[in-house]
């Protein structure tokens, strides 16, 4: 992440949004080259936004990316409240009933 700071016009620190969308590059890259279809990203609905959804063989993947700047250390896992998990789950409902209408019952993780 340090090369792309400096490589930023302005010199200045990255937004928020910057870092953010730095990290869902990266992860959208890995997924890649792990064999996950990529099917969208940011996805908005009325219940909020998936990050990532992608396809590993016939399962669709809702990814949740949570980036940290350099020097902020913590399990991915611990930002994952319940009531974050069950607003994963709404929102994997809400894509399936928007995008998946002709195979609306998919595996979803």
């Amino acid at each position: 992440m340090k090369r792309w700071i400096q490589q930023r016009l302005g010199g200045g620190p990255p937004s928020k949004i910057e870092i953010g969308r730095y990290g869902e590059d990266l992860a959208a890259k890995e997924l890649h080259r792990r064999g996950y279809r990529i099917r969208e990203r940011n996805f908005r609905c009325s219940v909020g936004e998936i990050d990532i959804v992608a396809e590993d063989g016939d399962e669709i993947v809702i990814v949740e990316i949570k980036t940290r700047s350099a020097g902020a250390h913590a399990d991915p896992q611990d930002s994952l409240t319940p009531a974050k998990a069950r607003r994963l789950i709404q929102l994997g409902r809400a894509y399936l009933a928007h995008r998946c209408r002709r195979r609306p019952h998919r595996p979803v993780r």
